[in-house]
């Protein structure tokens, strides 16, 4: 890797800063990860057990619809091994 993966401790949803790019693990989501362009501030958002409820993912997408979220494949892995 050429830069440090930081993986920050769990915050309540409203806590998380909408100004960054983002991007929500969600297996309903319709975009491959292969899909997404990089940069040098990704930030990957990944949910509780049982995932994220419609609405909490169009407000940490910014009111885009479930399918712009990220899937990781048609498994449901644990938030330990997702991330």
């Amino acid at each position: 890797r050429l830069h440090r993966l930081w993986i920050e401790p769990p915050k309540p949803l409203l806590e998380l800063s909408p100004e960054r790019e983002r991007w929500v693990l969600d297996p309903r989501g319709g975009r491959p990860l292969r899909e997404i362009p990089l940069s040098d501030d990704l930030c990957f958002t990944l949910g509780p057990e049982g995932g994220f409820t419609e609405g909490e993912i169009r407000y940490l997408l910014r009111g885009q619809p479930t399918q712009q979220a990220i899937t990781l494949g048609r498994s449901v892995l644990r938030a330990e091994t997702a991330g």
